[in-house]
């Protein structure tokens, strides 16, 4: 007999990923794309049915033997979606990137309340979080038909395992609406978005052990020992993760978007509301910020030169050895998708600073590649990151030569865990004792001290010209 394994769900905004967990080792993983509905006027959505669709196929692509043997279900979903319930069903599912709201939270930032509501929730106040989306829903009255309840990817899928809208404190914690202090909703912003409790989904913390129904357990061929494990947001798990492998409590990831964030055992604010705080369990708290311009900008750089998103890394390695350091003094602000931290700004826009006609299509990519880096370093400075060593994970860190020039930039060194997934970390929360338990494992990149040097002049040039740029243009 098989001995029994864990199931990880982890729901992003782009793919579902399902790993199957035995003994703390991965021995299967399976993995579809979501579809995501991108509209001229900031829309940017994906569709429950659809979502819930694939999630079912994934899971029965696994045996039916294999299906038996889980012993536990464990949930990671992305931040900030909203979605609402009508009589009939599921709206639309508003994901994080959704920026309808833009102008209806640049105006609320303007108040007395903003500042409040930050640091009542840990939520910076930007068109991410449902927070301002429910608010932009409350003054344009987008929708036909009253809807019967607000909910979000967690209990969209918690809903499909146990019939009930269950929501963790964590993915809470990061929707505008959740009071951090009290762990619990928070009257005084719903009554301001015109929100019931009712209407809301039942808080649980992140450790809670849900029940499957015995019908669904059938439907999906699952044993009926099995539980559900509610889990929490796919950026804490992920910070966890890094912890867990490499021991160090400041991770990167770095992905189509990017983030930094630093584990403690207190909530802490940014007293200008530039940082993010969300809960992860007991005593243990994420904070950083993100950015809306990570692998994006080099998928779209490979557009433009190569007609292809992802033909650029093929190059990159070459391209980063023949061009000097600085882009032949070519600086690129890789704000081509607004950005959140640390200006939380959506129409912030991207640039290049320098032009000239001397400069090639390898300055080009070189700058914006140092551009996407040099940001990251501005955010690591809001979060007050001095660390020697941090834990780096994310797609693109699969290329040799851009670890490497992260690690020269941020001026740290820089420690690839083996195993730095949100999957992982709700292994962690399954198992209290998994980080003593563990090996390290990673793999450690050195910073190139001659390479910090010159990138911090470099930086403080980019710091420079962004507070200029901001002036002139905002």
């Amino acid at each position: 007999m098989m001995v029994g394994t864990s199931l990880t769900i982890d729901i992003g905004t782009t793919a579902i990923k399902l790993s199957l967990y035995q003994e703390k080792q991965l021995i299967q993983q399976k993995e579809c794309r979501i579809q995501t509905y991108i509209e001229p006027d900031g829309k940017v959505c994906q569709h429950a049915d659809e979502l819930l669709e694939s999630l079912e196929t994934t899971l029965f692509s696994f045996t039916a033997d294999e299906r038996r043997n889980i012993e536990e279900i464990a949930l990671s979903t992305a931040m900030h979606s909203l979605l609402p319930v009508f009589e009939d069903g599921y709206g639309e599912i508003l994901i994080w990137s959704d920026k309808q709201s833009a102008d209806t939270v640049a105006a609320f930032k303007q108040t007395a309340y903003s500042q409040r509501f930050y640091e009542k929730t840990g939520t910076p106040i930007h068109y991410m979080s449902p927070f301002s989306k429910l608010l932009w829903i409350k003054q344009t009255q987008p929708f036909h038909r009253p809807a019967k309840k607000w909910v979000g990817l967690k209990e969209l899928i918690t809903a499909f395992f146990t019939g009930d809208h269950i929501l963790d404190y964590s993915t809470a914690s990061a929707t505008g609406l959740f009071n951090s202090l009290t762990m619990d909703w928070d009257d005084e912003i719903l009554k301001f978005v015109s929100v019931n409790r009712d209407q809301l989904p039942k808080l649980v913390n992140t450790t809670t052990l849900l029940t499957i129904p015995s019908s669904k357990r059938a439907e999906l061929g699952l044993d009926e020992k099995v539980k559900l494990l509610i889990g929490a947001s796919d950026g804490c798990l992920a910070a966890y993760a890094g912890y867990l492998n490499t021991g160090l409590r400041t991770s990167l990831t770095l992905g189509t978007s990017g983030a930094v964030r630093k584990l403690s055992e207190q909530r802490q604010l940014d007293p200008d509301g530039q940082t993010f705080c969300y809960y992860l369990k007991e005593n243990l708290w994420v904070s950083g910020g993100p950015t809306n311009n990570g692998g994006i900008v080099l998928e779209w750089l490979s557009q433009l030169f190569y007609d292809d998103s992802t033909a650029l890394f093929d190059h990159l390695a070459s391209i980063l050895k023949n061009t000097p350091i600085g882009s032949n003094d070519l600086l690129f602000l890789p704000y081509i998708n607004g950005e959140r931290a640390p200006m939380w700004n959506p129409y912030i826009e991207g640039s290049f600073q320098g032009i000239t006609m001397q400069h090639n299509r390898n300055d080009f990519i070189r700058a914006a590649t140092e551009g996407i880096l040099l940001n990251l370093k501005m955010i690591m400075d809001a979060n007050q990151v001095t660390d020697k060593e941090i834990s780096i994970n994310g797609g693109v860190f699969r290329h040799e030569a851009f670890t490497q020039l992260t690690a020269s930039i941020l001026g740290t060194e820089c420690l690839i865990s083996n195993h730095n997934e949100p999957g992982f970390g709700l292994l962690g929360l399954l198992n209290k004792d998994l980080n003593e338990q563990l090996t390290p494992s990673f793999q450690l990149i050195k910073k190139e001290n001659e390479q910090v040097e010159q990138y911090q002049a470099i930086y403080e040039r980019f710091i420079e010209t962004i507070a200029t740029y901001t002036t002139h243009h905002l």
